[in-house]
């Protein structure tokens, strides 16, 4: 019986290790979601100012579509930012330049 309850604590103690890789993996993958949307967004932002409107549209429509692939997440480690707000206006841009 002893055995079987050293067992199951240990069990118990490699999946707790296990589970906190995966979390940190995760907000690791968030946040580079969230670096690649800054990245179009800068991106972006050149687009617009020279008038490229085949390189605004495109990325605008990925920024939007990480938005909406990551929207919780992006929530959770960016609560202050309005994030359908963001979207809108990137969809927007794609309205207007993705022809």
């Amino acid at each position: 019986m002893l055995i079987k309850l050293n067992l199951i604590k240990t069990a118990a103690l490699v999946l707790t290790l296990l589970a906190v890789p995966a979390k940190s993996s995760n907000t690791h993958r968030v946040e580079q979601q969230f670096s690649k949307i800054n990245m179009h967004m800068e991106i972006l932002y050149e687009a617009l100012r020279v008038e490229n409107a085949a390189q605004a549209c495109e990325e605008a429509s990925k920024a939007a579509s990480l938005i909406k692939d990551n929207f919780d997440k992006l929530k959770s480690i960016e609560p202050d930012y309005n994030w359908t707000e963001i979207r809108k206006v990137l969809l927007g841009v794609t309205s207007k330049y993705c022809q």
